[in-house]
């Protein structure tokens, strides 16, 4: 079964200790890329949240990339208790960037069976004006859709 791994940049800000304001860069583990961005939508009360980039694989590589991260950047990261979130903290000053990047290198490094969705389509959004795929699409029409890296 595949699974995706969407990088985000929230389309609301957060405030500093600082008064100053920033956009919060995240990541995670999807099984319905769609379905997924409308819980986004929910939380953020933006209709304009997107997904800047969605990688897609087998779940077991997915789940590999995403702890992989969460252990190499802990101390870059929003942590909870002891509980590793899925947001990179402000301070680390770490760009969405930054993140795909960090993910490319491990898949080529590793030579993970992951694809990413071509520029072409991305970012992910709800429709225009970003073409609109589906989890079927990507599983049926990977050449359309997905590139290596």
């Amino acid at each position: 079964m595949n699974k995706g791994l969407y990088l985000i940049e929230t389309k609301h800000y957060v405030k500093r200790d600082d008064g100053s304001f920033v956009q919060l860069v995240g990541y995670g583990i999807c099984d319905n890329h769609d379905k997924r961005l409308n819980g986004y939508i929910g939380h953020t009360g933006s209709i304009n949240q997107d997904f800047s980039q969605l990688y897609w694989g087998p779940a077991d590589a997915i789940k590999e990339l995403e702890k992989f991260q969460k252990q190499a950047w802990r101390h870059l990261s929003v942590t909870l208790d002891e509980w590793v979130l899925e947001w990179l903290d402000p301070a680390s000053n770490k760009t969405l960037a930054d993140l795909e990047k960090f993910f490319d290198d491990k898949i080529k490094r590793d030579n993970l069976p992951i694809l990413k969705v071509k520029k072409e389509y991305m970012p992910y959004t709800r429709g225009f004006p970003a073409p609109v795929f589906t989890v079927d699409d990507l599983n049926t029409e990977p050449d359309t859709f997905l590139e290596q890296i």
